[in-house]
Formats: structure tokens, C-alpha cells, sequence
């Protein structure tokens, strides 16, 4: 979240695990909107988890939910 507005909503599922996914996000230099996210010092990062492995469904689940019910953040818009 930037400026009280969420930028984006992603996942990592249990193949790929949270610590990649988080360190590929926040290193991921070069789209310069982006940048200005990820270099904000006020940007905030919140993280949901779930302790059972096979619950991984929920997970892509509520991925999808939020990204609609948040109107499509800005950098999880296609095209």
C-alpha cells in the first residue's frame, strides 16, 4: 500500500515460498512507476498466510477476491 491506496496484490504459493516471492517484488527495478513504489519509504507490505500447505487453493482464491474487489489495483492490470 502507497499513500493509502494498494498498488498491488500477489501470491506465493508453496512451490515458490513467501521470502522469493516478497525479495522478487521489492527488487524488481526498471518499470519507473513501479520504482516509485518500491522506493517509497512509507509503502506498506502486508502479508496473509496460511499455516497448512494443503490449503494452497485458498491462497489463488483470495488473490483473485481482493484484486476485484479493490477495482484492480494499478499494477495488477492487464493490458
Amino acid at each position: 500500500m502507497q499513500g493509502g491506496t494498494v498498488k498491488y496484490i500477489g501470491r506465493a504459493l508453496p512451490s515458490v515460498g513467501l521470502r522469493s516471492r516478497i525479495l522478487n517484488q521489492v527488487s524488481a527495478f526498471g518499470d519507473e512507476k513501479w520504482d516509485t513504489v518500491i522506493n517509497d519509504m512509507d509503502t506498506e507490505i502486508g502479508v496473509v498466510t496460511f499455516k497448512k500447505r494443503e490449503q494452497w487453493y485458498f491462497i489463488s482464491a483470495l488473490e483473485h477476491y481482493l484484486i476485484e474487489k479493490l477495482e484492480r489495483p494499478a499494477f495488477n492490470k492487464r493490458g
